[in-house]
């Protein structure tokens, strides 16, 4: 075997050096661009980006299905006994469930009974005034009611009230008797019947004064004065006595009965009283349970036909986005942003109201949406009865203010910069005229290059297509941002406010800090999209959009720049608007969107997620938060619903042992000042111990009480005072 000589294998590793430091020195800087250019991108990697707009009506045309072969409907042999499919766009939030199951007729199921308390209970209502100036005449006229006078001679009271302690009345509402035993006392007419001659609300008044009633309406002279009656008025008295005599007899107590009633009223009033409000619960619970058992027979069918559909070859795929999340009111409501695009990249209109153009009923479409977090175990639980689901286009006129924050850096390179800046301008020149623009070109330092406007003379005359001219080293982004959110301060009420981030590199010149881009962002209800070219690092952008309800975007071409900027704007005019009342836990919570296009023959689920947990990995010291704790009316007793809640706390504070939080107790203005200072101190001390309980160390908290000093609403309605009165958790030291 030949041997290589030292000094010839030397120069040769030495020449072979020289020959890769002459190629890397000519590559730079332009073909270094071009080297990056040319990087293929990871496998599995699709643009996320659309590029027109089409109709579920072209759609169904090019697909060249016929009218008679179209369907929305469940197959006639799936379909569960009962099975309606209009009521999919009546199912209500949780917790209005009475009221919108009583507007779709369902009370009309239990038996006719309708609402309890109606009939002649709205009247006898109206004989209790509220501050019963004569309460002779109140009892007087409580008694003289025929319907009730009749009930209590014919000792229906006495059946209604044995009736409702043989069914386990007595106890807490439905929870100790059977369904069976439900379903028969509420279909019972007659019980129903004796209840609707019971006034809904019984004044305290009433029940507190029963034995000065008793005695007015037994005709005790010197309880209440009499007032002389004119000749002319016993006339008319007279006149007016025979005539109701006439007419009915049986229907005015003789003075033989009336004491025996007086006496019957104050015996039992009490307790039918209490009895009605435990039956209008049981009512409540037991149309609660059909709705949940109706809808879960709904909502296996529309499993069943989801996959049937999803079995069948696709004429044509789909793909569903949830491109943002709004959680600005939650609990109340959520509301996402959601696209559907073709194969073809175009977003696909017509599939809701009020351009919708599919048959039947567009929820047949929007089949189903979930909302879970970690505590749900439960399928049913995690789905959503009620959501709303509107196409906005762009014709509506809905204003946004859009800050686009350039990387600048010198790794861009001036041609890939130049690209970037023509891709911006080219979306600015589909701006809509009440939409508002701001640039801002960031290195190491920050340039607003167009302070936010709508005159688009401005934004297109201010933004300069001039690549890295004048730019020098560093990379700062957060600093980019923050100057991004300042300047959206300036949009006017209302409107929607958006950052496009634009970087090829990792933060390395901000002043600040993650934490307070989110802080501000969220405090002004920003959504940051993030646009990662090139191998930028993803999970600071990534953060940045999932934290504040927005999206990424991962780019390796130049030649996506204008797509993925325009498709961005065109997003945010162009979408489904779904919203819904979510399920409460401070967790992370995970949302699926299924949409099902019968003349495509498709299925396809969008997923998303948004974090409702006490804390983020983005939040800073100073950060608060507020946690829906319920106490006891008056009292500082936690209620058993809000320990789940308390547990998220504690196991955040668990993970963090190094982290101090200030437990901060508010209440509403009702009740003395001095009273509600001392109630907020003494719920934040139960927090706290609860807390302790669960295994949080004393030194992580510390404990405040407010009172009602620091209000976040006017306490002048019912939502407002629930909102003051409220738990507050404060990052003090991390």
């Amino acid at each position: 075997m030949r041997l290589v000589r030292p000094l010839v294998l030397r120069r040769t590793v030495i020449a072979a050096v020289c020959c890769a430091l002459c190629l890397l020195l000519n590559a730079c800087p332009h073909h270094i661009e071009e080297m990056v250019e040319k990087m293929a991108p990871p496998k599995g990697y699709k643009p996320s980006y659309t590029t027109s707009n089409t109709s579920l009506k072209k759609l169904t045309e090019q697909a060249k299905i016929s009218s008679s072969a179209t369907t929305s409907q469940i197959p006639s042999s799936q379909i569960p006994s009962g099975f309606d499919p209009s009521i999919l766009s009546s199912f209500p939030y949780a917790g209005d469930l009475g009221k919108t199951l009583s507007q779709n007729g369902t009370n009309a199921s239990l038996g006719g009974i309708g609402s309890v308390g109606g009939g002649d209970s709205s009247a006898l209502a109206g004989k209790f005034p509220n501050g019963l100036p004569d309460i002779t005449s109140a009892m007087k006229g409580l008694l003289g009611d025929s319907a009730l006078a009749q009930t209590l001679l014919s000792g229906g009271m006495d059946s209604a009230l044995s009736k409702f302690k043989t069914f386990g009345g007595n106890s807490s509402g439905s929870n100790s008797s059977g369904m069976a035993d439900m379903e028969r006392l509420l279909k019972d007419s007659s019980f129903a019947k004796t209840l609707a001659n019971i006034p809904s609300m019984i004044p305290d008044e009433i029940l507190n004064n029963l034995p000065e009633m008793i005695s007015s309406a037994m005709g005790d002279s010197a309880a209440v004065p009499m007032k002389p009656e004119s000749k002319e008025g016993k006339q008319k008295e007279s006149k007016s006595k025979a005539e109701k005599k006439d007419k009915s007899k049986s229907d005015i107590p003789t003075e033989q009965v009336f004491a025996g009633m007086a006496q019957k009223m104050a015996q039992m009033l009490p307790q039918i009283h209490e009895m009605k409000k435990k039956y209008e619960l049981m009512q409540r619970e037991y149309a609660e349970r059909e709705a949940q058992e109706q809808y879960e027979r709904i909502a296996a069918a529309e499993e069943r036909e989801a996959k049937r559909i999803a079995a069948e070859p696709a004429i044509m795929p789909i793909n569903v986005q949830v491109r943002s999340i709004n959680d600005a009111h939650y609990p109340n409501e959520i509301e996402l942003n959601v696209s559907v695009i073709d194969t073809a990249g175009r977003f696909i209109s017509g599939l809701a109201p009020p351009n919708f153009q599919g048959t039947g009923n567009y929820r047949a479409y929007w089949r189903a949406l979930a909302d879970s977090c970690p505590q749900m175990n439960s399928t049913a639980q995690t789905r959503v009865r009620s959501f709303d689901v509107q196409e906005v286009r762009e014709g509506s006129l809905d204003t946004h203010a859009v800050a686009f924050v350039l990387d600048h850096s010198p790794s861009m390179g001036d041609t890939r910069a130049r690209r970037l800046q023509e891709a911006v301008a080219r979306t600015m020149g589909i701006v809509k005229k009440q939409d508002y623009i701001t640039a801002i070109k960031f290195t190491k330092s920050i340039k607003v290059e167009v302070p936010l406007t709508n005159d688009s003379n401005a934004y297109r005359d201010g933004f300069l297509i001039d690549g890295l001219e004048g730019y020098g080293g560093g990379t700062a982004i957060y600093d980019g941002v923050l100057a991004a959110i300042k300047e959206l301060q300036k949009a006017p009420k209302g409107a929607s406010k958006v950052v496009i981030l634009f970087t090829d590199g990792d933060d390395n010149s901000s002043k600040s800090k993650i934490g307070a881009v989110y802080k501000a962002a969220k405090e002004n209800n920003v959504r940051i999209y993030s646009i990662a070219y090139g191998m930028t690092e993803e999970t600071p952008l990534q953060n940045l959009a999932q934290y504040t309800g927005g999206m990424m975007y991962r780019l390796y071409s130049v030649k996506e720049f204008p797509l993925a900027f325009a498709d961005l704007y065109k997003a945010l005019k162009n979408y489904y608007r779904v919203r819904y009342r979510p399920p409460e836990c401070a967790a992370l919570h995970s949302v699926q969107v299924r949409l099902a296009v019968p003349e495509l023959v498709t299925v396809s689920t969008g997923t998303a997620e948004y974090d409702r947990s006490v804390f983020t990995p983005l939040d800073t010291v100073g950060s608060v938060q507020l946690v829906n704790i319920e106490f006891e009316t008056g009292k500082a007793t936690i209620r058993s619903e809000s320990l789940p809640l308390l547990r998220d706390v504690a196991q955040y504070l668990k993970r963090s042992p190094h982290i101090v939080m200030e437990v901060r107790g508010h209440t509403d203005n009702r009740g003395g000042t001095d009273l509600n200072q001392k109630l907020s101190e003494a719920r934040a001390e139960s927090v706290a111990t609860a807390l302790f309980g669960m295994g949080v160390q004393k030194k992580q908290l510390r404990i405040v009480g407010f009172g009602e000093s620091r209000p976040l609403a006017a306490n002048d309605s019912e939502e407002n005072r629930r909102r003051n009165r409220r738990t507050e958790f404060v990052i003090v030291e991390k």
